[in-house]
Parts: structure tokens; C-alpha cells; sequence
């Protein structure tokens, strides 16, 4: 819930705050309460000309999630029904000031699909960020770790959901 005051009124107004934000950059820095707000990743493309890449399996990529929006969103909501089903099984998640249920949530989620450590790379100094922390996105199971290089084959359970 976002609150202010409203202006030129003696009363406070009340929104709901349904916005995600998103920056991007080279050598970002962040200063004051934002960076224990902000979760970071790094993307490599491994190529000092990453514009230039071809040879992706989707080439319109947008396009492509547009056209297979329902199934992606059945995809998902599978995930989230069968780790529901299963009990809500609840996975040792680091500490995310005022984003405790949104952390456990997705960490317990993803712990149940067999991509543990959500947040464990996440930099909480309290002061100003020294900038992006390492950890190449480079397949979701390494980026929800923070590993710097992909270990994973990709396979495990998030494989078996075919889009």
C-alpha cells in the first residue's frame, strides 16, 4: 500500500502499489534504504556484441510470449498449484526487510522445484551498493543462486513443464 499525502488537503491518501521497477545500466550505483529494496542480477550476454547474436530458439521472442501467453500462464500456475498441493513446503530463505512473505514465497517455490539458494548472493549492507553483485543469468536454476557460471543442465523439475 502506498500512502501521501494529498496535496493542497490536510488528509492522507491511500494506493495500492502494483508496480514492479526496473533499471538498467553499466556500473549502477544506489544509494541510501534502495539497495536492501533492490534484488540484483547481472546479465552476460558472454560477447562484446551480444545485438549481433542469432541462432535463438525463439528469434521474436516477444511475439512468441504473446502468442503462448495462456500457455505460459498455465505453465506457471501449475508450478504454484503443485507446490500448494504439496503443503506449501517452506525453504530456509534469507531475510528480505518488509518482502518477508513475497521471499518465502518465491524461495519456497522455487526451493520446491529444485532451485535452492533464492537470495543467498543478495548484497544487504544498509549503505550505499558498490554496484552489481556477480552472478551471471544464464538459466533460471544458476540466476535464482547468484552462480557466477551455469552448473545446471536445466533439466530436474522445471524441465519436465513443457511450454
Amino acid at each position: 500500500m502506498w500512502k501521501d499525502r494529498t496535496l493542497g488537503k490536510n488528509e492522507n491518501l491511500y494506493l495500492p502499489q502494483r508496480a514492479t521497477w526496473l533499471a538498467t545500466g553499466n556500473n549502477l550505483r544506489i544509494r541510501g534504504d534502495l539497495p536492501r529494496r533492490c534484488y540484483w542480477i547481472r546479465m552476460d550476454a558472454k560477447t562484446a556484441r551480444p545485438w549481433e547474436r542469432t541462432g535463438f530458439k525463439h528469434d521474436d521472442l516477444v511475439s512468441w510470449v504473446s502468442d503462448n501467453r495462456g500457455r505460459l500462464l498455465a505453465a506457471l500456475l501449475t508450478i504454484v498449484r503443485a507446490w500448494h498441493t504439496a503443503g506449501r513446503p517452506p525453504a530456509a530463505v534469507p531475510t528480505f526487510g518488509g518482502f518477508e512473505r513475497w521471499a518465502m514465497t518465491v524461495g519456497s517455490i522455487l526451493a520446491y522445484l529444485g532451485i535452492p539458494g533464492f537470495l543467498e548472493k543478495r548484497e544487504d549492507g544498509g549503505g550505499d551498493h558498490p554496484g552489481i553483485p556477480t552472478g551471471v543469468l544464464s538459466c533460471p536454476r544458476c540466476a535464482a543462486r547468484g552462480v557466477g557460471r551455469c552448473t545446471s543442465d536445466q533439466r530436474g523439475r522445471v524441465g519436465r513443464i513443457r511450454v
